[in-house]
């Protein structure tokens, strides 16, 4: 069934309430109902609550930063009595649940995270990045959603995931609005996000991180994960690109049932 409750659009697995909960949030493109039917072969180990990220339901949805989403997301699980859970997140959704964890580190046992980035520790390279997002959203700058998409996937980081999407998925990006697009694109920015491993570590919580072979950015960045906790660990999956569930999913589900 789906629901909203507060601002957040989501759907949750029914008649498995002595479960615990994995908080599934999408990533930028993504679609919560089709994230959620991924999670499905799970559902006899966990109960799965998949959230929809702003602008990806409805143009009503809305939320100015990531930490507002989060306000709304700790609404949502207060709905449900939910005290606990455990996170998968990817890529947009994953820096979400990282920093979820940050500002709630209470709330979350253990973070699943694919091809996300965990914030710029140095002032400078945040700086850096911010500076970025003129050169970056050049990518919007098109007269139909169709081209943007033609874009978007044709960089080099979605090899894989190009050949992989249906043409129903590629229909309801298409439903999607630019503009909104990059307003959230901007408004939950790398740049805009607190440096969160750190803390994250402070409090105990474990990452386990899923990282494409062929998404050398992200293999390279994971690595900070070793050193910062003996409890973290990093799986390089073979022949996937940064949307790694895309590419190979049982690689995925192997390692939450095993690590849970």
């Amino acid at each position: 069934m789906i629901y909203t409750a507060s601002m957040l659009t989501h759907t949750i697995s029914s008649g498995a309430n002595h479960l615990r909960t994995l908080v599934c949030i999408h990533g930028f493109l993504g679609d919560y109902e089709a994230f959620f039917d991924l999670f499905k072969p799970l559902a006899s180990h966990y109960r799965v609550l998949s959230i929809a990220l702003p602008y990806h339901h409805s143009s009503h949805e809305y939320a100015d930063s990531m930490a507002s989403f989060c306000e709304g997301l700790v609404e949502l699980l207060d709905f449900y009595s939910i005290k606990d859970a455990d996170f998968y997140g990817y890529s947009m959704g994953g820096r979400l649940s990282m920093c979820f964890a940050y500002l709630y580190p209470e709330r979350v046992s253990t973070l699943f995270i694919e091809s996300a980035h965990f914030g710029f520790s140095k002032q400078h390279d945040k700086q850096i990045s911010a500076k970025s997002i003129d050169q970056q959203t050049q990518v919007f700058k098109v007269d139909t959603t169709s081209e943007f998409l033609d874009k978007w996937y044709d960089m080099p980081l979605f090899q894989k995931t190009k050949q992989r999407l249906s043409e129903d998925s590629i229909n309801k990006k298409r439903q999607l609005h630019l503009a909104e697009l990059q307003q959230l694109f901007e408004r939950f920015h790398v740049s805009t996000q607190p440096a969160v491993l750190e803390s994250i570590q402070q409090h105990g919580i474990p990452i386990l991180y899923f990282a494409g072979e062929l998404d050398q950015k992200y293999v390279n960045l994971s690595q900070a994960l070793i050193s910062a906790s003996a409890e973290n660990k990093r799986f390089i999956i073979a022949n996937a690109d940064h949307c790694v569930h895309c590419c190979d999913s049982q690689a995925i589900f192997t390692q939450l049932l095993t690590n849970k």
